[in-house]
């Protein structure tokens, strides 16, 4: 999700206003925004606030917007206002999110706020007790970046699997995604669109680890995705460190304080605009960096408890292990014992001691193929995490 500067959104709505009421002031002006849509329907003038709260319920809501929205940009190829590129850039991508009309590899729903049963809409309505803004989201799907019109293609990075643009717009890309990775990615979406439809496009001033958190944390997304293609191919994504961050820090508030207790927060945190005092009555801190530090450093105590635990269970096997070698090699069963030991430290996060492990485990058996195509194994998979 991309946050518009507060700058930029004073200049977008200065120009718009000026800009719609100087156009709605020349002859023929009104009257061409009038013959797509009832008068009543279109008001006077659209600023920048109106299309970026616009409450969108059916497609004829999709028709209205995209309709004024090109009659302004038409109005504004004949002016020289000193914003009228920025303005030009806004009306453009409000129009392509509000085309009611679809091309191959394209579409387009409304989701509503108030009734979607999306997981993450229903948590923030019945969970975390947040009044639904009213109408809903435009979310847009396409199969590949192709299939996307200009301005939206522009808003997306090279891995950059979802977008809210302007409180209401969600574009979302399914290339070679799982139908899970696909629902999770639009459900984190939805949650930027409904706090941003409460707080503004400028998210009310909230910072990003709040908002890329709370959005993680509601949707439930995932550290991993995995999907297959048509041709059988294997393609793993894995969520950006940073967001990895944000993750652990909301897990850390719910295991240390409790459910209830997150939910309070980010409640707390929308309707006042500000999320220091709220987390500070949540969990006696208000510095994220301190908040962060806590959250790794229990991060830290629990793999490592884990990390014993495994421990111990692969000293139990060790020690059967032991008593199988006496019947069928001892150095099969040992160098087999320490893949299995590499494996479990792999999967927790103890990379070096893994490494270690398996070159005791090549030291022992060089040559036997089962021991080889163990240790290669556990190697793919340090590969891949490490990616």
């Amino acid at each position: 999700m991309k946050l518009p500067r507060l700058s930029t959104l004073w200049a977008f709505a200065a120009a718009l206003a000026l800009c719609a009421a100087g156009c709605l002031a020349r002859p023929g002006f009104a009257d061409e925004i009038r013959e797509a849509e009832p008068a009543a329907a279109i008001g006077s003038p659209w600023t920048l606030e109106r299309f970026t709260t616009y409450p969108f319920k059916t497609r004829a809501d999709l028709s209205r917007v995209h309709n004024a929205a090109m009659a302004l940009r038409n109005q504004l190829a004949s002016g020289s206002d000193a914003h009228e590129g920025d303005v030009d850039s806004f009306l453009y991508e409000v129009a392509a999110f509000t085309d009611p009309d679809t091309s191959a590899g394209e579409q387009v729903e409304i989701v509503s706020f108030a009734s979607s049963p999306d997981p993450a809409l229903a948590r923030l309505r019945d969970a975390v007790r947040l009044p639904p803004p009213p109408g809903g989201a435009v979310v847009r799907r396409y199969g590949t970046k192709e299939d996307m019109p200009g301005p939206v293609r522009s808003l997306f990075g090279p891995d950059t699997a979802g977008i809210t643009h302007w409180s209401r717009y969600v574009a979302v890309l399914t290339d070679e995604r799982s139908v899970q990775e696909i629902a999770d990615t639009v459900s984190h979406e939805l949650v930027h669109a409904y706090l941003l439809s409460i707080l503004g496009p400028e998210g009310g001033g909230l910072p990003r680890w709040f908002h890329e958190g709370a959005a993680l944390y509601l949707s439930g997304g995932r550290v991993q995705y995995v999907s297959t293609s048509d041709f059988g191919r294997e393609r793993v994504s894995y969520s950006p460190r940073d967001y990895n961050e944000f993750r652990l820090v909301f897990r850390y508030l719910e295991r240390v304080h409790g459910t209830p207790a997150v939910h309070e927060f980010v409640r707390d945190a929308v309707l006042k605009g500000d999320f220091e005092k709220p987390l500070l009555a949540v969990s006696g801190v208000s510095d994220y960096r301190v908040l962060s530090q806590d959250a790794w450093g229990w991060h830290r105590r629990q793999s490592a408890y884990k990390a014993l635990a495994v421990l111990a269970a692969v000293a139990a096997l060790a020690g059967v292990g032991v008593w199988l070698s006496r019947r069928r090699g001892v150095r099969v069963e040992q160098a087999l014992a320490l893949v299995e030991e590499a494996r479990m430290l792999a999967r927790v996060g103890l990379r070096q001691e893994a490494l270690e492990n398996l070159e005791q485990a090549r030291a022992l058996e060089p040559y036997l193929a089962r021991v080889r195509m163990a240790i290669q194994q556990v190697e793919d998979e340090l590969d891949r995490v490490t990616r």
